[in-house]
């Protein structure tokens, strides 16, 4: 192999593997839209809820971007019937 194959080589694993990064580290950190209504959802499987439109509804809430829709979370998952604990559990979880 001549040195300038060798170079020419060299020059497009390092382009490979800067565009790679470039397109797996974002991938990689970033959270998908529902990640915390997931969670909040999640919690409240575990704790033995039953989950429907209203406690999904109230998780979507409690992962949103605005103050006014979060502070939605938690009187929607005490009127869907989830304890006062518990809903404030799962609206922290949605929104951490």
């Amino acid at each position: 192999m001549t040195q300038t194959t060798h170079r020419a080589i060299r020059a497009l694993a390092a382009a490979a593997v800067l565009a790679l990064t470039t397109i797996v580290i974002p991938v990689a950190i970033a959270t998908p839209a529902s990640a915390t209504e997931a969670q909040c959802v999640d919690y409240l499987r575990r704790e033995g809820v039953m989950i429907g439109p209203k406690v999904r509804n109230a998780c979507d809430q409690g992962a949103s971007s605005s103050f006014v829709e979060r502070q939605a979370c938690f009187p929607l998952l005490v009127r869907a019937g989830v304890s006062d604990g518990k809903a404030s559990d799962a609206c922290s979880y949605a929104y951490p």
